[in-house]
């Protein structure tokens, strides 16, 4: 059974836009009952609609008679793709005022209507001009500008802006400075994270000397995160953190999050390194982010940094504020796994609270679709269980649970793998009777990938000589 597009363009739209859409059709289609019947199942189901091919069976079944052939069905569902996509273009066009008028301004032209192709220019000159460029092509828009009203053959029927030329070549400089920084950013965390090769980026220097003396917030904060991504040590972390935190509303959200994400992966690095004092700092940058909805994205909170979250609150003891952030933002989880990362992490904060006995009755018979949400689950019971004392059971559970990653191994990422494999590993030493404490810290010490490394090394210095 094919899964027709209009699946996957629906599940990306929030159920905001996804209900709105529907309201779109009826308006301007009144006639097309049928797909207006199948558009309104489909809002219903919305975003799902099943991955996999007994669901979404099942779905098919709601939305056509039995009877009806594979082709009508597919024929029938792609009568909606047009208007759909046509929803999204006009949304768009409502959303952005310059691509608005730069479309009519383009329809002008093509009718022949000069002066006005020159006015419109002019409005959308004067609107950019009024405000600080805030994102990297804020500067080709008014590059484009510039340049087309200097060479415009009608120019002389109105005055656009002193010396264009020089304008645009302004400009362009602006955004060739802009494109640098911004994907050396990229490319340089990149090389921190997946120690990919180091970037050559020929002129990058000048391009960074020149958005450092910037009076330009926008480049002056891409050009000091940079220097933070580029050196670790010598980087100005409360320098680039005042800076971006005092103009991030200024910026597009898409920059928001590319900086902010910056400023957290920063200082998540650091604590990984062994730097606690950093600890206090990547906590302090969320409670900034959270309310600004940096981790949300088409009206979802980001799962992964859901659980990031009640994991570093947890490590400072911060039980209370975790529990009520749990309940504050758990109805922003996505709708599919939102049940799975509340009992994950409500289990998280019972077991930061030595309840030790209610977060391995949690954790027992976890499963989760998301698997590195199952391995989180199954470390925490271990984690549990141990603290319980249950040593004989955790040799079935430490069997069990290197059965489901070697069984996992081919959809597994590297890193779960590795972690997961590792934490058997160290967790069957630890059980062991008569353990070398010194060589088990020196060895967890050489372990790369190893997860939950500071709950070992405490339960390490617990083991009697």
């Amino acid at each position: 059974m094919h899964r027709n597009k209009i699946f996957d363009i629906l599940e990306s739209l929030s159920p905001k836009n996804a209900k709105a859409f529907q309201v779109h059709f009826k308006k301007n289609y009144p006639n097309r009952n049928i797909e207006g019947g199948i558009l309104e199942q489909l809002v219903k189901h919305h975003p799902h609609f099943g991955k996999n091919k007994a669901t979404f069976e099942v779905l098919y079944q709601e939305l056509f008679p039995p009877t009806m052939s594979e082709k009508i069905r597919s024929n029938t569902l792609n009568k909606l793709i047009r208007p759909l996509e046509d929803f999204l273009i006009w949304q768009r066009l409502q959303q952005n005022g310059y691509e608005r008028d730069n479309l009519l301004a383009e329809v002008f032209k093509q009718q022949g209507l000069n002066e006005l192709v020159l006015k419109k220019w002019k409005r959308m000159e004067t609107d950019l001009i009024e405000k600080e460029p805030t994102e990297l092509w804020t500067w080709t828009k008014q590059m484009k500008l510039n340049h087309e009203s200097y060479f415009n053959p009608h120019q002389n029927l109105i005055k656009i802006g002193p010396t264009p030329l020089n304008n645009a070549l302004d400009q362009l400089h602006h955004f060739y400075t802009a494109a640098q920084l911004r994907y050396a950013c990229e490319l340089y965390s990149r090389h921190n994270i997946l120690k990919e090769p180091q970037p050559n980026i020929p002129g990058l220097e000048t391009a960074l000397n020149f958005a450092l003396h910037s009076p330009t917030p926008y480049l002056h904060c891409y050009a000091l995160t940079l220097q933070l991504i580029r050196n670790k040590e010598k980087g100005d972390y409360e320098k680039t953190k005042q800076k971006t935190i005092a103009h991030i509303d200024e910026f597009h959200e898409q920059d928001q999050h590319l900086l902010l994400n910056y400023l957290l992966n920063h200082t998540a690095t650091k604590v990984r390194a062994g730097h606690q004092d950093f600890l206090v700092k990547l906590f302090e940058l969320m409670k900034i982010f959270i309310p600004r909805k940096v981790f949300i994205t088409d009206g979802y909170f980001n799962h992964d940094q859901f659980i990031n979250i009640i994991d570093t609150a947890i490590k400072l003891k911060e039980n209370e504020w975790a529990e009520n952030f749990i309940e504050e933002w758990k109805s922003y989880l996505p709708k599919n796994i939102k049940a799975d990362v509340v009992i994950l992490s409500g289990a998280m904060v019972l077991f930061s609270r030595n309840e030790f006995a209610a977060a391995a009755l949690e954790m027992a018979h976890f499963r989760s679709r998301q698997l590195h949400l199952e391995l989180r689950g199954r470390w925490l019971f271990l984690q549990a269980s141990y603290e319980l004392g249950e040593r004989e059971e955790l040799d079935n559970h430490l069997d069990n649970l290197e059965t489901f990653i070697r069984r996992k191994k081919n959809v597994l990422n590297p890193a779960l793998l590795q972690g997961g494999l590792s934490i058997v590993h160290f967790t069957r030493r630890l059980i062991k009777p008569q353990q070398d404490k010194e060589k088990l810290k020196k060895d967890l010490a050489e372990a790369t990938l190893i997860y939950m490394k500071n709950w070992f090394l405490k339960k390490i210095e617990d083991l009697e000589d």
